[in-house]
C-alpha cells in the first residue's frame, strides 16, 4: 500500500469531513421534517375543508 492511502484512511477515520456533513444532515433533517409535517397536515385539512364546504370532485 502507498503512503497516500494510509493518510487518506487516517483522515477518513478521524472524521474531519463528518462534522460538516453531519451539520448539513441536521439542517436538512429539521427542514425536511417541517416540510413533510406541513404537507401531511395539508393533505388532511384540504379534503376535509372541501367536504365541509360542500365541494365535490
Amino acid at each position: 500500500m502507498t503512503k497516500g492511502y494510509f493518510l487518506y484512511m487516517q483522515k477518513a477515520e478521524s472524521g474531519e469531513k463528518k462534522g460538516t456533513f453531519a451539520k448539513w444532515i441536521k439542517r436538512f433533517g429539521f427542514w425536511g421534517f417541517m416540510f413533510f409535517f406541513i404537507k401531511g397536515l395539508l393533505w388532511l385539512i384540504v379534503p376535509a375543508l372541501l367536504i365541509w364546504l360542500g365541494y365535490s370532485y
